[in-house]
């Protein structure tokens, strides 16, 4: 049995420090999401052109972004890379990096195997 988008971001939360998750699809809008109730649709919506234009400014520069992370504030946004999008992930600094790019990956081979609509 296949899980849905949401379901899987939800699962990230079992990675301590994990505080939730977006999705862009390969056109770098927000398909799925499972934030804090404080981070609205609309933030979400102009993070996601930024990370967009990230990963696009990879591929110019003839890089591809597989995962990296950006530290700020108390916080840290880990960004994993795919056929089928990005993934963001909003943690606390002292989330365990090899756990939650386990959790990424098996995640995104979910999200991946899904059949399309």
């Amino acid at each position: 049995m296949q899980i849905d988008t949401e379901q899987a971001l939800t699962s990230l939360l079992d990675v301590a420090g994990v505080e939730g998750s977006f999705l862009l699809n390969s056109a770098g809008d927000l398909a799925a999401w499972n934030m804090p109730s404080a981070v609205e649709e609309e933030v979400l919506d102009e993070a996601s052109a930024k990370l967009a234009r990230l990963r696009q400014a990879f591929a110019v520069s003839g890089q591809q972004l597989d995962f990296c992370t950006v530290r700020f504030a108390n916080y840290k946004l880990c960004l994993k890379a795919s056929g089928v999008g990005i993934i963001c992930v909003l943690a606390r600094p002292e989330v365990n990096l090899a756990a939650l790019r386990m959790a990424l990956r098996l995640i995104l081979n979910q999200i991946e195997s899904r059949p399309r609509s």
